[in-house]
């Protein structure tokens, strides 16, 4: 037998090289070139199977995709938010007169209009008069606390006796949003500041008479109290008193003599008119 000598039996083992070293060497040098032509046929194939995708993404496109975007810019390019109707929420509603009372005396007259502010977070400041007859009273300021109904009132009209009714003309409304940063509770922060207890309040022999308390923690300059004075639940006359100053834990004898004749007053009613956020209400 004639013994034929691998090629690999050639290589030196001083090289370091293991046997399966070798052998795979031997394997990648013989077979090189169709592992190249491998890999060529494989970037190939994956280069077709990419262009046909994109080339499918592409039509798909053309057919459905463009005019959807187009759809999609028209969407975009019309306002998503009623800006109108925003505002419209966050705005204050408009303040109502809900009744209007005329008090026609011997030579002067009163006018008082009963009115609300809706709103229960704005403050509202205005100018108001009253038209009577052909002319008008005096331009005055006026407020109405968050949520407030009160009276509206014109003492002493000259030359009121001639007419038979009057009518409330505003300008100049100034809402004033009061912010939840500044006061969280605006219900606590009115009852607190607008402690005022009334007793003994009546009429007897043209006499009205009442006693009221501060029972607040404030000290005010110049309060102003309407006293409302009712015929069986119908406003028949008002009144008001203005204090100098009201401090704290102050109680307060009024007598006032009425000039007119109000012999069916049922009940009367105190109620404060005091600008609480005011800062000149108060005495530092």
């Amino acid at each position: 037998m004639v013994f034929k000598p691998s090629p690999l039996d050639d290589i030196d083992d001083a090289d370091g090289l293991s046997e399966k070293e070798l052998k795979f060497g031997y394997w990648f040098t013989t077979h090189r070139v169709k592992i190249y032509q491998g890999l060529l046929i494989a970037l190939v194939v994956f280069d077709v199977l990419l262009g046909g995708y994109n080339l499918f993404r592409w039509g798909e496109y053309a057919a459905v995709g463009f005019w959807a975007d187009g759809r999609l810019r028209q969407e975009i390019a019309r306002p998503l938010i009623n800006y109108a109707l925003l505002k419209e929420h966050f705005s204050a509603k408009p303040m109502s007169v809900a009744a209007n009372y005329f008090f026609p005396g011997v030579v002067k007259a009163d006018a008082v209009a009963m009115v609300k502010n809706p709103n229960p977070d704005f403050l509202v400041l205005f100018d108001y008069r009253f038209m009577v007859g052909g002319t008008s009273t005096p331009w005055r300021q006026g407020f109405l606390l968050p949520g407030e109904e009160k009276s509206i009132v014109e003492f002493g009209i000259a030359n009121g006796a001639l007419v038979n009714g009057a009518t409330l003309d505003l300008q100049n409304l100034s809402w004033q949003r009061i912010s939840s940063r500044k006061v969280r509770d605006l219900t606590d922060f009115t009852a607190e500041r607008l402690n005022f207890q009334i007793e003994d309040a009546g009429v007897s022999a043209g006499m009205l008479s009442f006693k009221i308390t501060n029972q607040s923690n404030f000290n005010y300059y110049q309060p102003r109290f309407l006293v409302l004075l009712d015929s069986n639940g119908s406003l028949a006359g008002i009144e008001q008193v203005v204090f100098d100053q009201f401090l704290s834990g102050e109680k307060k004898q009024v007598e006032l003599i009425l000039l007119e004749s109000h012999s069916s007053i049922t009940s009367v009613r105190v109620k404060p008119d005091i600008n609480i956020f005011d800062p000149k209400a108060y005495i530092r």
